[in-house]
């Protein structure tokens, strides 16, 4: 994101790419940016911000198609903190999960901005994250938040499940299939006492901690994203 206002594409060797979003409107806060491809072979990205009010989706060219909730500078809440876009139900057609701070919790969304299903049993939701495929090609929706659970929503906004790692809150998940083979790994990030402290960790969905690694201490002065998965070697599995 440029300024917060603007989004745009670098390719592989550093240079600007066609697909620019630059001059969006002043009120387009595009601090963090997902993206999706539908089985429709199109692709879309979200733009929000934590805090902010909105996400908005863009289509391939970032042109603005709908800012979700539509109403929310009207009928302000929280905070928004994460939005993902995925095809939870496996039938193709993506939709839009959105993660609040506060107790609106998590919703579901069309791609036209319509909400499809509100879940507020859980509060202040920091990230989303989307498992891998069942044998129907189905996935659930991960979600982190103040009780240090893992909760696990289905399509329709149906809890499916909760995974706890014994003593250790998690405040943020991530996933990623490092290893090609079509399932994720997960990485969490603990809450600790220490201020500036950040200890990351790998876990599975048994609630298993198979690796901890702390983070050198410190805050950011501006919003990053924490944790991104990639390759630094031409062989093997991916990292974190």
């Amino acid at each position: 994101a440029s300024r917060f206002h603007g989004v745009v594409e670098l390719g592989p060797d550093g240079k600007l790419g066609g697909n620019n979003g630059e001059g969006l409107a002043a009120q387009v806060s595009t601090a963090s940016v997902t993206t999706a491809v539908g089985a429709d072979r199109k692709r879309y990205f979200t733009g929000t911000g934590i805090g902010q009010q909105r996400v908005h989706l863009f289509d391939e060219g970032f042109k603005l198609l709908v800012s979700y909730p539509e109403d929310a500078l009207e009928n302000r809440h929280a905070g928004i903190w994460d939005a993902r876009l995925a095809d939870l139900e496996g039938g193709g057609t993506l939709e839009l999960y959105v993660g609040y701070w506060g107790p609106v919790g998590v919703q579901g969304a069309t791609l036209e901005g319509r909400r499809t299903w509100s879940y507020r049993r859980i509060a202040s939701v920091m990230r989303l994250a989307v498992g891998g495929p069942s044998a129907k090609g189905q996935r659930l929706l991960w979600c982190s938040h103040n009780r240090g659970t893992l909760v696990a929503l289905d399509a329709e906004g149906n809890q499916q499940g909760e995974v706890a790692v014994r003593e250790r809150p998690i405040h943020s998940i991530f996933a990623a299939d490092l290893t090609g083979d079509g399932q994720p790994e997960w990485c969490g990030l603990l809450s600790v006492a220490d201020v500036g402290k950040t200890v990351a960790i790998g876990l599975n969905l048994k609630g298993e901690e198979l690796w901890t690694y702390e983070v050198p201490k410190g805050v950011h002065q501006l919003p990053v994203e924490p944790v991104v998965p990639g390759r630094i070697s031409n062989s093997g599995p991916g990292q974190w």
